[in-house]
């Protein structure tokens, strides 16, 4: 069964994964900028360096493409999540989304809501119940337009 907590908090996964692969691309730039060949007419051969450069090259392209691919992910998710944000009660859709979609803090989401950290933390908890119920009935009849395991 799909968890209402696992499938919001989706979002920072795929963000999380995202900044991770921009670093390690970024990381490859930086090591690709440092792998030039020597232009000295003494050296013959540039083969060693210029391959590496054309492997480092190939590897930032294949990372900026799962980058991609992680981007239209969490669009679709975020998108997918907004759908049953729409179905519920406001006040669980403003602290849902200001949890997940927008990432405050529940100190932030009291503060704009006029309420007490323990209101909101309740607040929550309620509206967690009302998305599982949202999402369960989605799965269940077959109304949900994304697969239904965690990873996607």
């Amino acid at each position: 069964m799909m968890m209402a907590f696992d499938y919001l908090d989706s979002l920072r996964t795929i963000e999380i994964r995202i900044q991770i692969k921009t670093r390690q691309a970024q990381h490859l730039r930086d090591t690709m900028s440092s792998i030039t060949a020597p232009m000295d007419k003494e050296q013959v051969s540039h083969t060693k360096n210029v391959s590496a450069m054309q492997d480092t090259m190939a590897m930032v392209l294949d990372i900026e493409e799962e980058i991609s691919e992680l981007r239209n992910q969490l669009t679709k998710r975020r998108r997918e999540i907004l759908i049953i944000l729409d179905q519920m009660k406001p006040e669980y859709a403003s602290v849902l989304s200001g949890k997940f979609v927008e990432r405050r803090s529940t100190k932030e989401i009291g503060n704009m809501l006029f309420l007490s950290k323990r209101q909101i933390e309740r607040r929550l908890k309620d509206a967690l119940d009302a998305f599982q119920l949202i999402l369960n009935d989605l799965v269940e009849h077959g109304d949900v337009p994304w697969p239904a395991n965690k990873e996607s």
